[in-house]
């Protein structure tokens, strides 16, 4: 009986030893897998309208004459095309050859996005390329699609001509009238003055601009100014007033459907008489003059306040060791 026992405690010593011996099973080979791809899109800026921006080109004699033709209707209507396919698009990029005049951007649009939106192509008349323009708005009514540029008169022009105008997104549902053909255009041009003569210690409402933004802008001409979604939006007094809060550092307060302050900490969006974010307190003093009223801030930087008809401050400059870190224009209550 003690040698059975002896001989089963063996036993089981050599089962655990051989056990033990044995590698483990190895985990069956996973499948091979097809390499991961990302499949090519369409390029995603300017894509959700209302957006707009500008294009460039050389000068264009076809276009010419049919600006020409819309002069002698003396209507003071710019020529402008809807374009709402891909192969449009491409037919108009190859005709007048234009492009894109801001960095960054492309002229990419596709089937994808004319599936629900279209492009406005809007030209303006084509002549020295130191004149500027910018998007007023593209605003669809029950008849027709109502469209305003913005031009800037330089002090001295240049000899060369050029093509400008913009490329505006839009919602394709809203650009037709009931029997399916497009709604008739009608592209305006209004000339804003340049501020260059104005006395240094007189503020006036053409020095409330920040860049292409300025009060009493309409919500509608702000969206395609922006061509971009807020970051964030907070609304208040049930929506009397709205602030948006972009990505690139501008700040706006909307009241009543109308632009009542910008502010900026983006170098970007000068001043009409030149001021940008980054400039010292001698340049501000110099194409301002004295400030009205300089407080002292929470986070120890210096405000520098000045004032319309000498009791409105509506433009201000925040200094933090006599550096311009932000600018602001509003309007008042």
């Amino acid at each position: 009986m003690k040698k059975l026992s002896i001989l089963s405690i063996m036993l089981i010593l050599v089962f655990a030893l051989v056990a033990c011996a044995t590698p483990p099973a190895q985990p069956e080979p996973a499948p091979e897998q097809p390499p991961v791809t990302t499949p090519p899109v369409e390029d995603q800026s300017y894509t959700t309208p209302p957006f707009a921006f500008p294009i460039i080109g050389d000068y264009h004699e076809g276009l010419a004459e049919a600006q020409s033709a819309l002069r002698e209707k003396g209507e003071g209507q710019l020529f402008g095309l809807l374009i709402d396919n891909t192969a449009a698009w491409e037919k108009a990029i190859e005709t007048y050859g234009f492009k894109n005049a801001r960095e960054g951007q492309t002229l990419n649009y596709g089937d994808a996005y004319f599936e629900s939106y279209a492009l406005l192509l809007v030209f303006a008349d084509q002549g020295s390329s130191s004149v500027q323009y910018q998007f007023g708005k593209a605003e669809a009514t029950d008849y027709l699609i109502d469209v305003t540029l913005e031009q800037y008169m330089p002090e001295i022009g240049t000899t060369d001509i050029v093509m400008k105008g913009f490329v505006a997104g839009l919602e394709k549902e809203s650009l037709y009238l009931q029997d399916g053909s497009p709604k008739p255009l009608n592209i305006t041009q209004r000339t804003i003055p340049v501020v260059t003569d104005t006395p240094v210690d007189d503020l006036t409402i053409e020095d409330l601009r920040l860049g292409n933004l300025s009060v009493r802008l309409a919500a509608l001409e702000l969206d395609f100014r922006m061509a971009q979604q807020p970051e964030r939006v907070e609304v208040n007094h049930d929506g009397y007033e709205e602030t948006r809060y972009y990505e690139n550092g501008i700040e706006i307060m909307i009241i009543e459907n109308e632009v009542f302050m910008i502010s900026t900490d983006n170098p970007d969006y000068s001043t009409p008489r030149g001021l940008k974010v980054g400039d010292s307190l001698e340049t501000l003093t110099t194409l301002y003059g004295e400030a009205s009223v300089i407080e002292t801030l929470e986070n120890g930087n210096t405000l520098h306040s000045f004032d319309l008809s000498g009791e409105y401050h509506l433009f201000h400059a925040e200094l933090e060791d006599d550096t311009i870190v932000r600018l602001q224009v509003n309007l008042t209550m």
